[in-house]
């Protein structure tokens, strides 16, 4: 149809899309749930994508490559590269750890280059429960995460880190546990 505007773009990000990650599982999930009214970008800093087999036939989705790893230390040359990634879509998905080097760079560099909402979902299922707790990734999620329109965990004690430890304000934190039947937040068709 001319004139039609085209589909929603979503960027989602995380150290990997491998099969059986746990992460990565939920966002084919996720995006499988909202159907095919968006185009997803995928950006896997270890370069896995085994998850992505999953995705319902028709899906648009792309694999992004050329994106700046997300792995090495935070400087800002770094993060202003991957910031400049964003640029072209509607929302920012990031995920686990691995995504928490995308909400820091969105966060430094949101106004600068009017970036699009991110949402970041933590399962605490890349890291031991010591290791979210050491004051790196307290830090890193503290700043990383000052600009999120959103923080998804999918269970109360993520929520209470959420909170106390990496200091996110009370609405931004959703709780969404694993099993819920995302088709009742879809409208009718």
């Amino acid at each position: 149809m001319k004139g039609a505007n085209p589909a929603p773009r979503v960027l989602h990000i995380a150290a990997s899309f491998a099969a059986g990650d746990p992460q990565a599982e939920r966002c084919v999930r996720i995006c499988n749930a909202l159907g095919k009214r968006l185009r997803h970008s995928f950006v896997s800093d270890d370069g896995e994508w085994g998850a992505l087999d999953g995705l319902d036939r028709g899906m648009v989705a792309e694999r992004r490559s050329g994106f700046p790893r997300l792995a090495g230390l935070p400087l800002p040359g770094r993060l202003q590269a991957i910031a400049r990634q964003m640029v072209d879509t509607n929302l920012i998905c990031t995920y686990g750890r691995g995504g928490v080097r995308a909400a820091l760079a969105h966060t430094l560099f949101s106004e600068l280059l009017r970036l699009p909402a991110l949402i970041h979902h933590e399962d605490g299922s890349d890291e031991t429960p010591r290791e979210r707790r050491a004051l790196g990734s307290t830090w890193a999620r503290r700043l990383g995460l000052g600009k999120s329109a959103g923080l998804v965990v999918p269970t109360e004690l993520l929520e209470g880190e959420a909170l106390v430890r990496w200091q996110q304000p009370l609405g931004r934190v959703k709780v969404i546990r694993d099993g819920v039947d995302l088709s009742r937040f879809t409208a009718s068709a």
